[in-house]
């Protein structure tokens, strides 16, 4: 690897003007030429179809392939006096406390990017902090905008199911 290109850099992409995108956001087609671009996660092969033109499918051995599991997604997002409360798709509605959703920011600014070391500094996330907006980040995360300012963390809703059955904090009540 070459020194100037650490983990996480991402290359230069192609124009994404007239780029299509699979359920995940990833792009699968750049510009009017239909060129295959396959996303860092993505296992794809390019197929003739009936038109002449190329089409994208995923490949036999990709993990996603053709059984994809469905994954557990909110119905409702509500921000209490207390935390964000997510009704899920399984019959779960789980209260996740502001200040201990914060403290589990994994951005770049928030954890060492190469050891996975926490550079966040406890003390310094106030009590009272509160999640003032939220926006939901693509379909698998939700990202937070908190009263400290901070922006940039990305939770996932594997992550945030994954806090909600092993973590005491976290309040869930079945439907």
């Amino acid at each position: 690897m070459h020194p100037a290109h650490g983990f996480g850099t991402r290359r230069r992409q192609p124009s994404l003007l007239g780029t299509r995108f699979d359920d995940r956001g990833v792009a699968v087609y750049v510009n009017d030429r239909q060129l295959p671009v396959l996303g860092s996660r993505t296992a794809c092969k390019l197929v003739s179809t009936s038109n002449n033109r190329p089409a994208i499918r995923s490949h036999p051995k990709s993990p996603e392939g053709n059984t994809r599991k469905s994954m557990t997604v909110p119905n409702g997002i509500t921000m209490t006096a207390v935390g964000v409360q997510i009704a899920w798709d399984d019959g779960r509605t789980c209260t996740y406390p502001y200040r201990y959703l914060r403290l589990q920011c994994a951005c770049a600014a928030c954890v060492e990017e190469m050891t996975g070391r926490a550079l966040l500094n406890v003390s310094a996330v106030p009590e009272d902090i509160i999640a003032v907006e939220y926006i939901e980040v693509g379909k698998y995360a939700l990202q937070f905008l908190w009263t400290d300012g901070h922006g940039t963390g990305i939770y996932p809703f594997a992550m945030l199911l994954r806090l909600a059955e092993n973590d005491d904090a976290v309040i869930c009540e079945a439907d």
